[in-house]
């Protein structure tokens, strides 16, 4: 093709954008995330108002808007396929590979996937859920560092506790042969972690989707396993190491300080963590973890209705479908505040969950 285009294909190309474009406002289209933000110019208003009251928006939030609002836009970039037998063309606008797209995320999410399940050893694994409390997410929500801090306490109480199985389980097999241990033995174990912000109702919850090696290897280089995992140990290590972190890492205000203890005095029995027991599809849990870090915080197949006003979708907890009407702007803030920070990691690796 050639550098420039030329006048008459320059027509064609705004009028196929401003067609799709038109299609979209009077709302001929499939109902989307997209189309929220195009009708009535929501999009354009609320960044108008956010800048009116003082709250401008992230440049990432603006940057992934855009890029949805763009995908398959053929004025913004796009490919012409030529028959070869009847010559008839075909332009097709370039998609955005941006994080509040539903099909580009599920296109990304899915090649991502692939990419993770080659790294992963061929070892047994387990799936857990990590919950923060309610009272630490403003402190630690869109702060990458101490999300960052975060994931690597949730990993260090990992490899605590299941040091603590691994030994327990050498115990019992010593006392059955009437032999006693004196030498606790080190566990190098691994663990696939996705960080998620939001909920189905989108409000901000935090927790962490962590793909563990079922047991590790010993210090004599061997592959081991064990039974059961102390989950009642693990929820208090979880707490204690996370709270200890943060502690070191926010500013010592008599405000953060007052948090962290109450955090220590609200949860006796450490943070909430749910074991699912051990993983029968590795591959079907990586697709799981990667959904969420690469899709908005609500699908298009979610969405009921938009009357001008108000956004209706539904949402699953705890296998009961619940509905939620929202007020647009609301919508809007509702999805992209769960927009991560530029260069921000939301799936880490740790130890043998990855080769090399």
């Amino acid at each position: 093709m050639p550098e420039k285009l030329s006048e008459e294909y320059s027509k064609i190309i705004y009028w196929m954008g401003q067609e799709r474009e038109d299609k979209i406002i009077s709302g001929k289209t499939k109902l989307t995330v997209a189309t929220i933000f195009l009708i009535d110019d929501n999009w354009k208003v609320f960044k108008e108002y956010r800048d009116i009251i003082g709250k401008p928006l992230r440049q990432e939030e603006i940057d992934e808007v855009e890029k949805m609002l763009r995908c398959k836009d053929p004025r913004y970039g796009f490919a012409t396929y030529l028959c070869l037998n009847c010559g008839r063309q075909k332009i097709i606008g370039f998609s955005c590979n941006g994080r509040l797209c539903t099909y580009c995320g599920y296109r990304h999410a899915r090649k991502y996937a692939e990419k993770l399940a080659d790294n992963l050893l061929d070892l047994p694994y387990r799936f857990f859920t990590f919950t923060i409390p309610a009272g630490l997410r403003s402190l630690v929500n869109q702060n990458a560092e101490l999300l960052k801090i975060v994931q690597d306490s949730i990993f260090t109480a990992l490899q605590e506790t299941l040091e603590v199985a691994y030994n327990n389980d050498l115990e019992k097999k010593a006392s059955k042969k009437g032999l006693r241990r004196d030498k606790k033995l080190k566990l190098k174990t691994g663990m696939l972690a996705g960080l998620q912000t939001f909920g189905g109702d989108m409000k901000t919850h935090i927790h962490e989707h962590c793909i563990v090696v079922d047991g590790g290897i010993d210090e004599y280089n061997q592959i081991v396993s064990f039974g059961e995992i102390p989950t009642a140990l693990l929820r208090r290590k979880v707490q204690y190491h996370v709270l200890t972190n943060l502690r070191k890492a926010i500013p010592r205000t008599w405000e953060n300080q007052q948090l962290i203890n109450e955090m220590f005095e609200k949860y006796p029995k450490g943070f909430v963590v749910y074991d699912s027991g051990k993983a029968r599809n590795r591959n079907g849990l990586i697709r799981y973890i990667v959904r969420y870090i690469r899709h908005p915080a609500i699908a298009n197949s979610r969405l009921i209705s938009y009357d001008g006003e108000n956004v209706t979708f539904w949402y699953e907890h705890k296998k009961e479908q619940y509905t939620v009407i929202m007020k647009v702007f609301d919508f809007i803030e509702s999805v992209i505040k769960h927009i991560p920070q530029k260069h921000q990691n939301l799936c880490f690796g740790y130890r043998v969950a990855r080769r090399g």
